[in-house]
């Protein structure tokens, strides 16, 4: 990221959440580099030093190495700073750090641009939010954030767990790992920490020396806490969010680390805390990351911080606090109230109990885990601002008339078949999750919660006795229905045709389902279905769903595709794969104009439409594993930007690949493996973008076209158990070796920026009248025998190998790989000067 070889001005942001550990890599960075520089400069603690002294001292500072005082206190205003720092720093390769930016007026009063500093010149920014890292004006998603291009950005990751350990020791004992009867309670300490380099040192230096019961209070004690230091700093970041934003970042570190995202954006949106803007400013603080599984992750140290701030709202009486996440708190807060009634005629205590009920209104947030306990009227009664109650298993019993209407997310899970509550009407509910319950389409509670005219979300996953979906025709605001799991459901009521803001219906896993009815047609709505593999036939109708953008019944019974498919003019995926029942495709199958993945592997079809050829936007096409398939339509052609084409496994597909294969100027992958092709048309040349070739195990093909090394971007060629090479005459090598002389110049740019990113290449250069090419594709012949590098020479008659350089390789395998491509020995000399061996 920062060469020092290179000329150009380099940008580098460092962010991470406090205490990770950024300053001090700044600093190693800083020390290592500085020689290499005319002048350099670190600038600690921006944040600090702007909030107290403003921007100008910040400037002035910056200056102070390159300028005498006198010339640095003409700086009067901001202004000035920056017309001082152009003119004083633009012809000198300087190296500066600027620590802790926390805003972006920072960044553009100390070194808003590259041509502010001479060439050569590197700038290293460390900061909590990488907002400030942001382009002006840029545009940037929820969690994925672009970078403007002048500044590359590194996110300091957690130690490992044996250099937290390390760390920890050099702190606490002075030595680099913990001695034999402290090993197991410092692996304890460095665990709870989550391996915060801050925390670590601050904890290590406090317990150096102290006794072993000393030791275990402080295990115990940082179980519940952070470190008081490390929560000062986590602090900083915490007290710059808006109010919006700390409700969803406490609500995040007490229930949902380790969640999936989707049903708490429903909650915080209904309790206007706009959860789009809050995730990414949590995000861009280092707060939060969100991944690959679409779970919340949070640093242990910054969930406990959240956790402590809720703490700290009554460290003695949880009934004041807003949240309740620990189970057996929740449940002494819901039973206190019978426990002090066995007691009423005891005055203080009836007093005490009045108290309590009263610090009960303040809890927004409580869960109850998994228990089978009754919970009662009473006990919630005074719970009025309750929007996210967690009781799964529990019994609800008593007239729950005008209780828990401010209730947003109730999630009762495994939630019993008997139904008793009374008047259970949650005007304000928009989660319920009944999943993993005994409950049937002949539930009570449907009565009840038909009521919930907000409700947007239904989960009935895995629901077991659910043989019929109930009417929903009351739910009108309902956005999301699962029902994946459900193993007995047989039948979707036509009610779910009036659920015109539907935009999710998941019915994986629904095996005894078979249909779906025609109503099906009118969810005008609905982005995503995902299908069960037992389903056989779509309706007619379906294709009136204009706003479906993915359709996958892989691995499904379906027999065909309704001729109205072509009606899904957004629909951007479609994934047909494996089901073995498909022969054929609908010629409307070309009218999916918006379609960019197409996957038809392993199904039984015998043809292509040549309607395919209409489909503009289609960027992947995978049709391997097509027994039936003996030709590719010449309509492929008209695919202007595919970009990857599969046509591995079919076994039956022969002939010549059509001329047209050469329109497809995007084409990055062409896999044709395992086919009886019988050749590869000359316009296959025309390839520009392709960057891999797999033509594995083609028995039908002896000689490859000339043309094939027009392809100025293969990086792979794979090619093994093919005997095509045999036969190829000099010429056609010596048409590569002139077409490579020709891309001379365009390669070694390509090359030069292949350096930049630490990839080592071949070079082309001339040597005692012979053209030596380097940075060939890489080609695999034979298995674990990989060709990293063909380096070949040239003379007036005879094309010969010069430099084979195989990994791990031996002469056996590199006799072998002779073989296969079926050069002779006087083609392929097996003698030192000839061949290289470089593991």
């Amino acid at each position: 990221m920062l060469d020092v070889e290179y000329d150009g001005v380099q940008f580098l942001g460092i962010h991470g959440i406090g205490g990770i550990g950024k300053t001090t890599l700044a600093k190693v960075v800083y020390n290592q580099l500085s020689s290499h520089f005319e002048g350099c400069n670190f600038l600690s603690d921006i944040r600090e030093s702007s909030q107290r002294r403003g921007l100008v001292y910040l400037q002035k500072h910056l200056l102070s190495k390159f300028l005498d005082s006198r010339s640095v206190d003409q700086i009067h205003d901001v202004d000035d700073g920056i017309n001082m720092i152009k003119r004083v720093l633009c012809k000198r390769k300087v190296l500066i750090v600027l620590d802790d930016v926390d805003d972006k007026e920072q960044l553009k009063s100390l070194a808003e641009k590259g041509n502010w500093f001479g060439s050569g010149s590197r700038i290293i920014v460390t900061t909590r939010n990488r907002s400030v890292l942001m382009a002006e004006g840029e545009v940037i998603g929820e969690v994925l954030a672009k970078k403007p291009t002048k500044i590359s950005t590194y996110e300091v990751q957690e130690m490992e767990f044996e250099h937290a350990l390390m760390l920890f020791s050099r702190h606490a004992f002075r030595r680099d790992s913990p001695p034999y009867h402290y090993a197991s309670l410092s692996e304890n300490v460095v665990s709870t920490l989550g391996k915060l380099p801050l925390a670590l040192e601050v904890t290590g230096s406090f317990l150096s020396g102290k006794s072993e019961a000393l030791w275990v209070d402080t295990c115990k004690k940082l179980q519940k806490a952070p470190p008081m230091e490390v929560q000062r700093t986590l602090m900083i970041t915490y007290e710059r969010l808006d109010d919006a934003q700390k409700q969803v970042f406490l609500d995040i570190a007490c229930f949902f680390v380790n969640k999936d995202r989707t049903y708490p954006f429903y909650m915080w949106d209904e309790c206007g805390y706009y959860p789009h803007n809050a995730i990414e400013a949590l995000f861009l603080m280092s707060l939060i990351k969100i991944k690959d599984d679409n779970t919340f992750w949070m640093h242990d140290q910054v969930r406990d911080l959240g956790r402590e701030i809720v703490h700290q709202e009554n460290s003695k009486n949880p009934c004041k606090r807003s949240r309740v996440w620990n189970h057996e708190e929740a449940l002494n807060i819901l039973k206190r109230k019978e426990r002090f009634k066995l007691f009423a005629f005891n005055l203080h205590m009836w007093t005490s109990w009045c108290f309590h009920c009263r610090g009960s209104r303040k809890i927004e947030a409580l869960s109850l885990g998994y228990r089978g306990d009754v919970v009662t009227q009473d006990e919630v009664a005074n719970l009025r601002n309750l929007r996210f109650f967690e009781g799964n298993g529990v019994f609800l019993a008593g007239d729950f008339n005008n209780l828990l209407s401010r209730l947003t997310w109730l999630s009762w899970r495994c939630c019993p078949y008997e139904f008793v509550a009374t008047n259970f009407h949650l005007p304000n509910l928009v989660i319920l999750d009944v999943s993993c319950s005994d409950i049937s389409e002949k539930w009570i509670g449907w009565n009840h919660i038909r009521a919930a005219s907000k409700l947007k979300v239904l989960d009935l996953s895995y629901c077991n006795y659910l043989m019929r979906t109930p009417d929903l025709s009351m739910l009108v605001s309902l956005e999301r229905l699962i029902l994946e799991g459900c193993c007995n459901l047989v039948e979707i009521d036509a009610s779910i045709g009036k659920l015109e803001h539907l935009t999710t219906l998941n019915l994986k896993g629904c095996d005894s389902l078979e249909k779906l009815p025609e109503e099906i047609g009118c969810l005008q709505a609905v982005i995503e279905i995902v299908m069960p593999n037992t389903l056989r036939r779509l309706p007619e109708t379906f294709g009136n769903l204009r706003s479906l953008l993915t359709f996958d019944v892989s691995h499904s019974r379906i027999s065909k595709l309704p001729c109205s498919i072509g009606g899904l003019v957004k629909l951007r995926l479609l994934n047909l794969s494996e089901c073995t029942k498909i022969k054929e495709l609908p010629d409307s199958v070309g009218e999916l104009q918006s379609l960019v993945e197409l996957d038809l592997s392993s199904t039984s079809l015998d043809h292509l439409p040549d309607s395919i050829g209409n489909l503009k936007q289609l960027k992947v096409l995978m049709i391997n594993r097509i027994r039936g398939i003996t030709r590719l339509p010449s309509a492929i052609g008209l695919m202007e930007i595919l970009e990857e084409l599969d046509a591995s496994g079919c076994g039956n597909l022969t002939g010549e690949i059509p001329e047209e294969i050469g329109s497809l100027s995007c084409l990055r992958i062409l896999d044709l493996s395992s086919t009886k092709i019988s050749g590869l048309p000359n316009s296959i040349g025309k390839l520009k973008q392709l960057k891999v070739l797999r033509i594995n195990n083609l028995v039908g093909i002896t000689r490859l076209p000339s043309a094939i090394w027009l392809m100025e971007k293969l990086e792979e060629l794979h090619a093994s158990r093919c005997y095509f090479m045999r036969d190829c005459r000099s010429m056609e090598r010596m048409s590569r070796l002139m077409e490579i002389e020709k891309a001379k110049e365009a390669q070694s740019r390509r090359m030069s920026k292949a350096k930049e990113r630490g990839r080592s290449t071949g070079n082309l250069h001339r040597s005692g009248g012979f053209t030596i090419a380097g940075g060939c594709p890489t080609v695999t012949v034979i298995e674990d025998v990989v060709i990293t590098d063909i380096r070949c020479f040239l003379d007036s008659t005879t094309l010969r190998i010069f430099e084979l350089v195989t990994l791990n390789p031996t002469p056996t395998k590199v006799r072998q790989v002779a073989i296969e491509f079926g050069w002779s020995e006087e083609g392929f000399p097996m003698t030192n000067s000839g061949i290289k061996y470089d593991p």
